[in-house]
């Protein structure tokens, strides 16, 4: 049996692996928790479309890179012991907004201040456990071996945990656009080393375009996601990235950000044929599964699922209930400020079947 492992943000899974839902068995786990198919992200697609693969799902909410390479390399180890094949491996890999960072917090800082543990209150959602990602399947307790917090966007108004105030001075004084692609480039390097020296097949793609200089700079100013910004619309910002199909243009980007020399080798290493990016002639280079949702959605699609409201972004479902009509784009978006959100699971179903289930990996 093929088993393909996924692994990536909220934009793989909206749940805390291993604090209240696991990696395997999903479908179901999701099911029994009352989870719509409103989050049915890509694993979920490739479970139901190719049911002869066993699909591990590793997303987590809040994710930052270096996790999400973490998890993998975890989840590979623990196959190998059972003695799965490495050639009956693939592996999926979504990443995140380069600006996210995570600190790992260990069993004896806990002991030695309290107010780091963590609550134990698994399967439930609460915000004593957000920003954390407590992975390791070996444990009684959580955090019990340690945990990583995450920063996500630094949006940690809600956050509990006494971390998140060293990861604003670390916001102010430490954290920079060289310094987070730094890390990135790093930790893409690492994990494509790992998965090559160990003959298994992967695949790349990004939440949205990560490389673009346009986007390096959205992303600092933006609070760690492209904010993009159409001019010379009628409407609001979503508006016209809906009815426009808008993504900001990037194909003459200079690229001047990766010309840093402690950025510039492991740029220089990367294997891009393992990416898959959107790309359109003379307009953008880089894109992520983002702008190939806003550039395939279909606001009128005849074909649209019955079970799926016709929405590019799952927030859109949840915030306005309504679908897409030309009559009402208008009042559906007159309040939001924040033209980006999930894609819906209608358009990671085309997403899966006209793009995914393409690579080589089944």
């Amino acid at each position: 049996m093929k088993h393909i492992i996924c692994s990536g943000c909220s934009f793989t899974r909206a749940g805390r692996l291993n604090i209240n839902v696991t990696s395997d068995n999903f479908l179901k786990e999701d099911e029994q928790r009352g989870d719509s198919n409103e989050f049915n992200y890509y694993p979920h697609w490739i479970q139901t479309l190719h049911p002869e693969t066993n699909v591990i799902n590793l997303g987590s909410v809040t994710n930052d890179n270096k996790t999400i390479a973490r998890s993998i390399i975890y989840k590979i180890e623990k196959l190998k012991k059972q003695e799965i094949p490495l050639n009956d491996i693939s592996v999926i890999v979504q990443w995140s907004s380069f600006y996210r960072n995570s600190f790992f917090v260990s069993p004896s800082k806990q002991k030695e201040n309290q107010k780091l543990k963590l609550p134990q209150d698994r399967g439930r959602w609460s915000d004593e456990n957000s920003h954390i990602n407590d992975f390791v399947e070996e444990k009684t307790n959580l955090g019990e071996h340690g945990y990583y917090f995450l920063t996500g966007g630094f949006g940690m108004g809600h956050v509990k945990n006494p971390i998140k105030d060293f990861a604003e001075l670390y916001l102010g004084h430490l954290h920079s656009y060289e310094e987070r692609l730094l890390s990135f480039l790093e930790t893409i390097v690492m994990l494509q080393m790992y998965l090559k020296s160990n003959g298994i097949k992967y695949k790349m793609f990004n939440i949205a375009n990560n490389f673009s200089d346009t986007y390096v700079l959205n992303c600092i100013n933006g609070g760690g996601f492209p904010d993009f910004k159409p001019t010379g619309g009628k409407h609001n910002q979503m508006y016209e990235i809906i009815k426009n199909k808008y993504i900001p243009n990037t194909w003459n980007d200079k690229m001047e950000y990766f010309s840093n020399p402690y950025l510039k080798y492991y740029y220089d290493m990367i294997d891009w044929d393992s990416f898959w990016f959107y790309e359109e002639e003379n307009n953008h280079k880089y894109g992520g599964v983002t702008e190939w949702a806003i550039k395939n959605f279909d606001i009128n699609d005849p074909n649209k699922d019955v079970n799926f409201r016709n929405a590019l972004f799952m927030e859109q479902i949840i915030r306005d209930n309504k679908e897409y009509t030309e009559d009402n784009l208008i009042d559906i978006y007159e309040d939001w400020r924040c033209p980006l959100g999930h894609v819906s699971a209608r358009m990671y179903k085309l997403f899966t079947q006209n793009v995914i289930s393409k690579w080589n990996l089944f």
